[in-house]
């Protein structure tokens, strides 16, 4: 895969049991796995909770020649291994020498930008929900007092799309997507126009 010369100018080697490098500290190297198995773990509550085993071919450490933070795991070498360890001056070489390294490498930053994509919209929907939770206890709460509820922990929904949107600032057609996904986490019941508030008793003592 890498030329003997590259090899012997950037490669390492770590008995079993050697720590490559440790969460927290600043690196400037990647590696790349040339011979061995290498553990990556972080230690949670001071226990010990392992990420991935790494073999021959895998790469590990790539952040530290794109950004400057610290180290967000361990490694260590669970085996007798050899890496190759590519500093961002290194780096250009590495590329130009190996294809497969240049996929590889495209491979995982790509894989690392979705997994962070879908994290971040997670997120968002998480804050979306919350938000349409809040407001359908405010609007209840509202409606309430003004005796307009007829029957316990039912509200107009045209009535409710058309206060987020006014006082919530929230869109009313991406609030409906939001209510069909509530609706399927069991959250509140949906039909017609009508919007039937899980636990409401519950609800109220919150909101009180």
């Amino acid at each position: 895969m890498f030329d003997q010369q590259l090899i012997k100018k950037y490669s390492k080697t770590f008995k079993a049991g050697s720590q490559i490098f440790s969460e927290g500290d600043f690196g400037r190297e990647m590696y790349i796995i040339l011979k061995g198995e290498v553990e990556i773990f972080r230690i949670l509550d001071g226990k010990k909770s392992q990420l991935a085993v790494l073999k021959q071919g895998d790469i590990f450490g790539e952040l530290a020649i794109i950004d400057k933070f610290p180290r967000s795991a361990n490694a260590m070498a669970l085996t007798d291994s050899i890496v190759l360890a590519v500093n961002s001056s290194a780096f250009e070489s590495v590329i130009l020498e190996s294809k497969d390294f240049t996929k590889k490498i495209i491979k995982l930053l790509s894989t690392r930008i979705r997994r962070t994509n879908d994290i971040v919209l997670s997120i968002y929907k998480k804050d979306r929900e919350d938000k349409i939770i809040s407001a359908l206890n405010s609007f209840y709460n509202i409606e309430l007092a003004a005796k307009n509820i007829k029957i316990k922990g039912k509200i107009e929904k045209d009535k409710f799309l058309n206060y987020i949107e006014t006082y919530k600032e929230l869109n009313p057609k991406m609030a409906e997507q939001y209510l069909l996904d509530l609706k399927k986490q069991g959250k509140i019941e949906l039909d017609g126009n009508i919007i039937t508030l899980i636990d409401i008793d519950r609800r109220q003592k919150q909101s009180e």
